[in-house]
């Protein structure tokens, strides 16, 4: 989802509903809102190719929305087929008790392995 629908609202909130408020108590009283990021969604590619390379590979199929961001969205916007693959499980990444086990990092390192042979036989 793009967030530009959400921090239009959000500004359109402060800008019409607080700042008023805020500048009645403290006419100097101001809003700025200053961009941190902006990276663009990865959106599943029905046919991608490049996630049919590493199913081949023995990549486990995932294919759902998830919250966090990666570089993906910006290769896709170029036109690349993309994937994005990573060893464990996504339920326990990016969580207080994350943890990878050695055969899930094992795993990972094998499934690089025969991508890169692919890639390099295609």
């Amino acid at each position: 989802d793009s967030p530009d629908r959400y921090l239009a609202r959000i500004d359109d909130l402060v800008v019409n509903k607080l700042l008023p408020r805020m500048q009645s108590i403290a006419p100097e009283a101001g809003f700025e809102r200053i961009p941190r990021s902006n990276v663009p969604p990865l959106h599943p590619e029905a046919d991608g190719a490049a996630a049919a390379i590493a199913l081949a590979a023995g990549a486990a199929g995932h294919g759902g929305p998830v919250s966090y961001a990666t570089e993906a969205g910006f290769f896709q916007r170029l036109g690349w087929s993309v994937v994005v693959c990573g060893p464990g499980d996504i339920a326990q990444a990016h969580t207080i008790d994350e943890y990878l086990e050695r055969s899930q990092f094992e795993a990972a390192v094998q499934l690089m392995c025969r991508l890169g042979h692919g890639l390099t036989s295609v």
